[in-house]
């Protein structure tokens, strides 16, 4: 676990359920879907934190994901199973510190989540900053993350 709180990560985790609320005027009514809302808020607190074995807890054993990134610096990370997607989530939050991330929508509906955002941080090692557009979808099956998938457009903010 970090000592050093990441801001970004942790100002986003405290604004999921506004959001939510701000972008859907029937939020309120959603048990199903705020339970995910608050869900994401947790293991984005936990990882905010550097807690990684706590945002792990919210994962299926046979969750998948998959991060595109494109632009200055194109990448592509994948994985399916726990261990697996373990491993991408040290690697990425572990090499960038984000300084804001504004969300422009949050969407919730059944068990998926869609979020579309601006991002702008730093990687660690080199102190390069950052700014990006990023739409990230979330499927999640009962309390867990079955699924996330991510696209990074570096130099579109």
């Amino acid at each position: 676990m970090r000592e050093e709180i990441d801001p970004g990560l942790a100002a986003l985790a405290a604004k999921f359920a506004e959001c939510f609320a701000q972008h859907d005027a029937a939020a309120a009514a959603k048990s199903v879907e705020s339970r995910h809302v608050a869900t994401l808020g947790a293991i984005f607190t936990a990882l905010a934190h550097g807690d990684f074995d706590t945002a792990f807890t919210y994962l299926t054993p046979d969750t998948s994901y998959m991060l595109t990134a494109a632009g200055p610096i194109c990448f592509q990370m994948a994985g399916e199973g726990r261990s697996a997607v373990q491993d991408g989530m040290r690697t990425n939050f572990g090499a960038v510190a984000y300084d804001e991330i504004a969300v422009d929508t949050l969407v919730a509906q059944g068990d998926v989540i869609v979020i579309i955002a601006r991002q702008r941080g730093r990687w660690r090692a080199s102190g390069v900053a950052f700014d990006e557009r990023i739409m990230l979808e979330y499927l999640f099956a009962g309390e867990q993350v079955k699924r996330y998938r991510g696209w990074i457009l570096s130099g579109a903010a």
